[in-house]
């Protein structure tokens, strides 16, 4: 804004302008960015930890520890968490790996799959309502996508309210992700 109106006022002085349209520009607000704090290691323990006292059946926390721990891996979106499917996961020589396109923006994603989330996924009951085999691992497949996001979300706030950890949600998974990758 204000290179603008040095600009326009530069454009005036020699009559190349008739006035400067700037000055009558209000400036914009000053919004305090969110600040997003990554997940301490502890936080991330408690958060695990909370899905052994979520829901009322073994079915639930497993499906609720194991999409706490997609989100900790791999910083997908509830959305993509969601509707993760089964073929997504493969192995790559002797480690594991996740692979598919983003909801949103259709990226594509190529992240490695640790042990414990591979053992949290292999560990997953199909999901109830699906017939036979089922090609994702939290939706049956029936219903629409967006129940099952709101499903997911709704699981997610339960076991992040049963944490007690102040301000937890979702999007937190993406910032502690990227601090890993990015540290020391």
């Amino acid at each position: 804004m204000e290179i603008l109106r040095l600009f326009l006022g530069f454009c005036v002085d020699p009559n190349w302008a008739r006035e400067n349209a700037a000055r009558k520009l209000k400036s914009p607000r000053k919004i305090k960015p969110n600040e997003v704090v990554p997940f301490t290691p502890s936080e991330v323990a408690s958060i695990v930890n909370a899905c052994n006292l979520f829901g009322q059946s073994a079915y639930e926390r497993l499906r609720a520890r194991g999409m706490i721990l997609v989100l900790r891996y791999t910083a997908l979106r509830i959305g993509d968490v969601a509707l993760l499917a089964r073929d997504r996961i493969s192995r790559d020589g002797n480690r594991w790996r996740i692979f598919l396109r983003t909801e949103k923006s259709g990226q594509p994603v190529f992240l490695p799959v640790p042990a414990d989330l591979k053992v949290a996924l292999d560990a997953l009951p199909v999901p109830k309502g699906a017939k036979g085999e089922c090609r994702y691992f939290f939706w049956s497949g029936l219903g629409s996508e967006k129940c099952m996001k709101a499903n997911a979300d709704r699981t997610l706030h339960a076991v992040f309210k049963k944490s007690g950890i102040a301000g937890a949600h979702a999007h937190r998974f993406r910032h502690t992700l990227a601090t890993e990758l990015l540290g020391p």
